[in-house]
């Protein structure tokens, strides 16, 4: 499972995709899409094939938007979340027998005094009716700074609630802890705060032990029984051919290919069956995977800068 803000999924929805992939991931969540309601052509390209995906699209001007994309065999259901002035929200339960509820958050930088009230109260109504519950998101609290009055007070609101605060390390490039995983009773482990070069957060990857086992996609396979042929037998088959004298080039190719499907299907006919496939790309050394990262960052710096030297 993991987290980032991608700052517009324009131009970065194939990552997205080679990224839930390699990684094999159940579920990752998005902020800052930036998409419209009604655009989902980005994110139909940033979710692979075998997954599913749930969107919030923001409401207004740049900034904002929520996706979560999650492997199809997981069942879901959405949480209807009230309208927030202070923060976009998407959530949704995992049902049995792998429960859990997962709410999605953005809190835009520009302070508003609401946002304390509210997530108070979202918080309060989600443990009332839930257990199991991981809330992450990129909530633009330093909650690094312990002389933050703001970030402060927000702890005191998870800890009231007996929610726990995970990440204890900067997910932003300028030094601060952004991008939050905060849970009650879920058994986190394994977090890990990494840079895939998408923006100027870094992703935020956890595992919880009631998680699926890994599913592999299924793909049908059509193959021939070579090893029950009877050799003498077919060949005695391949041996009443004949071949015209007169025939061209063309048609003698289309003979030979025609006659032998014949035999071939009469002593091995085509079989079908489902077995697992594995996209794996073993030419995808972690080498390779760091090249990629450190290009996705000079991409970025050049955007920002206009420069092609740097």
């Amino acid at each position: 499972m993991e987290l980032i803000n991608t700052q517009s999924l324009t131009n970065k929805s194939l990552l997205i995709n080679y990224h839930i992939l390699d990684k094999g991931l159940d579920f990752m969540r998005l902020t800052e899409t930036w998409h419209k309601p009604g655009d989902y052509s980005v994110l139909n390209e940033a979710c692979p094939p075998g997954y599913n995906y749930m969107e919030k699209a923001c409401s207004s001007g740049r900034g904002g938007g929520l996706a979560i994309m999650h492997r199809a065999e997981l069942k879901l259901s959405p949480l209807p979340m009230p309208d927030l002035s202070s923060m976009e929200c998407l959530a949704f339960k995992c049902k049995p027998p792998y429960s859990m509820t997962v709410l999605l958050i953005y809190r835009p930088p520009k302070p508003n005094p609401s946002f304390l009230p509210e997530i108070s109260d979202l918080l309060t109504s989600l443990c009332t009716i839930s257990t199991n519950i991981v809330i992450v998101g990129d909530l633009n609290i330093h909650v690094d700074n312990p002389s933050c009055q703001f970030a402060a007070d927000f702890l005191n609101v998870l800890e009231c609630l007996g929610l726990q605060q995970h990440v204890e390390v900067p997910t932003h490039t300028k030094g601060h802890t952004l991008d939050l995983v905060i849970t009650d009773s879920a058994p986190i482990s394994n977090l890990q705060v990494y840079d895939l070069g998408v923006s100027d957060h870094k992703v935020v990857s956890m595992a919880f032990t009631f998680m699926l086992p890994t599913i592999q996609p299924k793909r049908q396979m059509s193959f021939r029984n070579w090893k029950r042929i009877n050799t003498a037998t077919m060949t005695m088959d391949l041996q009443l051919i004949t071949c015209p004298a007169s025939a061209s080039m063309d048609e003698l190719v289309e003979l030979y290919n025609t006659s032998l499907s014949s035999v071939f299907d009469l002593h091995a006919p085509v079989k079908s069956r489902e077995v697992n496939f594995s996209r794996s790309a073993p030419w995808f050394t972690h080498e390779l995977r760091k090249m990629k990262t450190a290009g996705r960052v000079l991409e970025r710096r050049c955007r920002h800068s206009g420069l092609t030297v740097h």
